[in-house]
């Protein structure tokens, strides 16, 4: 017997994991489950639907993901006959209309469905930045170094922080010598502030950093607070306010912003001055 669901799903997924669970069926297993929607490869095509791994009452799928919708269906029916689609799982509603689960970043997910439990679970398995073409994503170091966008070569991703005709070093109040910016993932196209950037702290999908603090200078711990020129030091993800702090630019130099993905559980930034032609 279908049951309406108490509560509802979250309405966007950009990485990490969403759930949400609620009373919707009875918790018997079907023998099938297949996921349809414009987020899936196939579209609305109820024929060609993604089938899904059956383990118990959970089904799974790692598949990619496009921006969109998607809702389970049971059985792999004629498109687009939705009558043959046996009962739809969606993310509330009941009936043959329910409604749906969005994504927003397309990449590759793991997507599964627990129908004794009504859970829906998401994890992305791609990292935001390493393929920001596939994620609809810009990627920049964006802060007191102004708006650099980084350019990618494979994992490593690079950027010119130019201050031959910088009066300072940092335009957020840094101190002499310091800079802090984040490197961030964010929508394409969002317009604002810079171009492709957006309103970086509302168009971000990704921000990676290894430190919040914004002042104290002075005090920084080399490797924990600050990476120095020429040296190297591991990144994390931090959405809420992670940032980097890069300490010994000097004014009329040029400097290569190095950001390698190679690992990407443990990607790293490096600040080198570059060489003059």
């Amino acid at each position: 017997m279908k049951k309406l669901l108490s509560v509802f799903a979250a309405a966007a997924m950009l990485f990490g994991f969403a759930s949400c669970s609620g009373d919707l069926h009875d918790g018997v297993a079907p023998a099938n489950l297949y996921m349809v929607g414009s987020a899936t490869p196939n579209g609305w095509s109820t024929s060609s639907a993604t089938p899904m791994v059956k383990n118990g009452t959970e089904f799974s799928v790692v598949v990619e993901l496009n921006a969109g919708e998607f809702k389970f269906i049971e059985n792999n029916g004629s498109a687009p006959n939705w009558s043959d689609c046996g009962t739809q799982y969606g993310s509330d509603g009941a009936g043959n209309n329910q409604k749906t689960w969005s994504v927003v970043t397309p990449g590759t997910y793991d997507v599964s469905y627990d129908v004794a439990t009504n859970t829906m679970t998401i994890k992305s398995l791609a990292t935001p930045l390493d393929d920001p073409m596939k994620t609809s994503t810009i990627p920049w170091c964006f802060g007191g170094c102004g708006s650099l966008k980084l350019t990618k070569n494979g994992p490593i991703y690079t950027a010119e922080y130019d201050l031959t005709s910088a009066e300072n070093t940092g335009t957020w109040g840094e101190d002499a010598g310091f800079v802090r910016f984040a490197i961030i993932g964010c929508i394409a196209n969002a317009g604002g502030n810079a171009p492709e950037v957006g309103d970086a702290w509302k168009n971000v999908v990704t921000r990676y950093g290894f430190t919040n603090k914004e002042n104290g200078y002075s005090s920084l711990e080399e490797g924990v607070d600050c990476v120095v020129v020429g040296k190297t030091i591991t990144l994390k993800s931090m959405p809420g306010n992670g940032q980097n702090i890069v300490k010994g630019l000097e004014k009329g130099k040029v400097y290569t912003i190095t950001v390698d993905f190679t690992d990407s559980s443990a990607p790293t930034l490096k600040v080198t001055e570059k060489a003059s032609e």
